[in-house]
């Protein structure tokens, strides 16, 4: 109320409140805080993008910072390279045991009467097979290693710690010190226990051809981690695979026998080079008696034992460069569906989406890491500010 044509009114808040709204007072004081904020997120963006720009694009420093922290989180993790050692030591005494001398081929590798390898000979070809075959399932193993790595560089790479070419890069480095240590104690024990040539240079080339085959399968199994979307799905792909390029060698069959429909499979199978070459140089250099007939046998006769080697080293980067190509973001739909589930830019938020609407995207690490049994202590934090 109020009285009678004294024009006295008692204002509600709501009445007091449009007022003050209209206040010159209070748009000053809006106008102030407005240019306030605006200036400070302004000058914050401005930071963070310089500073984010120069340290995304400088990707020496993004290579040496992975490399770094790799090559550490190798050295503090005994438990794997104990392991690593110790399986390569007993695998290489167990081969040295089982064909303990039997390469010296100090008889005839060929028999004659019955037109096929003699024991002696069979032998050498059976252990120098058996070096190539377990320098490609010993990398079976290093799938589930390569998973949980793969759950740490999405995450970091969703959070912009760093871009792909670099971690690809750094990753193709970081585990070659184990590899190639682990690869010296298999390749010693089994060469000389064995009895194969006293020769560095025949030494040197079995460990050459070996290790180039274990470089192969190590990073064929980090293609398969990267390109799969479950350890699973790649542990099932990785020995199919190679068990078939594995018959082709020219073992298990002879090359001169394989049927034509699979005439084009022996050039394809890189253990086929390397078996190829070991075959050669170690028959060539002791020079058995008869050992040209094994040799046409195998049609491994004339064979240079260089081309091994300058075959084997364009896989080595060929399939490196498939892991580079897994790493990337998937665009294509079979990479889509190959890396369904892992990716975490490509997670299906349920809170956010329904059927009528269009499906949002959002990046839920903590329920991705738990969802595939990852038990990685890895930090939120992006490995570069």
């Amino acid at each position: 109320g109020g009285e009678e044509g004294g024009g006295t009114h008692i204002k509600t808040p709501q009445e007091l409140e449009k007022l003050f709204k209209e206040s010159p007072q209070y748009q000053s004081i809006i106008r102030s805080l407005d240019a306030g904020v605006n200036d400070r997120t302004s000058e914050h963006e401005k930071i963070l993008s310089v500073d984010r720009s120069e340290k995304r694009h400088n990707s020496m420093v993004q290579f040496y910072t992975l490399l770094s922290r790799g090559l550490l989180a190798n050295k503090r993790n005994t438990a794997y390279r104990n392991a690593q050692i110790v399986k390569n030591i007993i695998v290489g005494l167990l081969a040295g045991v089982i064909f303990y001398q039997q390469g010296a081929m100090d008889g005839k590798v060929w028999d004659l009467s019955s037109d096929l390898p003699t024991p002696a000979g069979y032998s050498v070809v059976s252990i120098l097979y058996f070096a190539i075959l377990y320098a490609i399932t010993g990398n079976l193993q290093a799938i589930p290693m390569m998973f949980n790595l793969k759950v740490i560089f999405l995450r970091e790479r969703a959070a912009g710690a760093y871009n792909t070419a670099p971690y690809w890069a750094a990753n193709s480095l970081v585990h070659l010190p184990l590899l190639i240590a682990t690869h010296i104690f298999f390749v010693n024990l089994t060469y000389w226990l064995v009895g194969l040539p006293t020769d560095v240079t025949t030494l040197a080339y079995m460990f050459v051809l070996t290790l180039l085959v274990n470089l192969i399968s190590f990073f064929f199994s980090q293609f398969l981690a990267a390109l799969c979307s479950s350890s699973q799905v790649a542990l099932a792909i990785f020995p199919i695979l190679f068990m078939f390029l594995s018959n082709f060698a020219g073992f298990t069959i002879q090359l001169r026998n394989v049927q034509p429909f699979w005439t084009w499979a022996p050039y394809v199978s890189f253990p086929r080079w390397a078996y190829e070459g070991l075959v050669y140089v170690t028959f060539d250099q002791k020079k058995p008696e008869n050992y040209e007939t094994l040799l046409e046998y195998f049609s491994f006769k004339n064979w240079n034992p260089l081309y091994s080697i300058y075959i084997l080293v364009p896989y080595v980067l060929l399939i490196n460069l498939l892991v580079l190509w897994a790493l990337q973001p998937p665009k294509s739909k079979i990479r889509r569906f190959a890396s369904k589930g892992m990716d975490p830019r490509f997670k299906r938020n349920p809170r956010t989406s329904s059927s009528n609407s269009t499906p949002k995207l959002s990046v839920d690490l903590d329920s991705f890491a738990n969802a595939h049994g990852s038990s990685i202590a890895a930090t939120k934090e992006p490995l570069l500010p």
